[in-house]
């Protein structure tokens, strides 16, 4: 099917509360602004939803700006074992890209990694 990148830092799904709607929590709104980022940019590329079998899905996040110069070259592609958790960001991404998500069914390469800049690999 293909590969699709998303140049954007990935962002997780935010437990939600019934006063989202109209509290306007940052959390909540900067979720909201990157699914709506999202999915413009997913249906530009062609992607209308998540088959049932995803080859890698990998989210990569920007190296800290006040780490030195030796330790963002030795963390590039090194895992992101951080917040946010991997669980939360897959999650993002199923509901945002898909009306129903019961149909994924394999995920052959799941990761979050450090990179030079934020980015989130989908090849189906």
């Amino acid at each position: 099917m293909g590969v699709y990148f998303f140049e954007m830092i990935p962002q997780p799904k935010p437990r939600m509360t019934k006063s989202d709607k109209w509290k306007k929590r940052p959390t909540a709104e900067r979720y909201f602004a990157y699914a709506n980022e999202l999915r413009l940019r997913a249906n530009t590329q062609g992607l209308k939803t998540i088959p049932e079998q995803i080859k890698r899905l990998c989210f990569i996040f920007p190296v800290t700006e006040s780490w030195t110069k030796k330790k963002k070259k030795e963390m590039l592609g090194d895992y992101h074992k951080q917040r946010p958790d991997l669980s939360n960001l897959l999650k993002a991404i199923e509901d945002i890209l898909c009306i129903e998500d019961s149909h994924i069914c394999h995920i052959h390469d799941l990761s979050k990694v450090w990179g030079k800049k934020g980015m989130i690999i989908i090849e189906v």
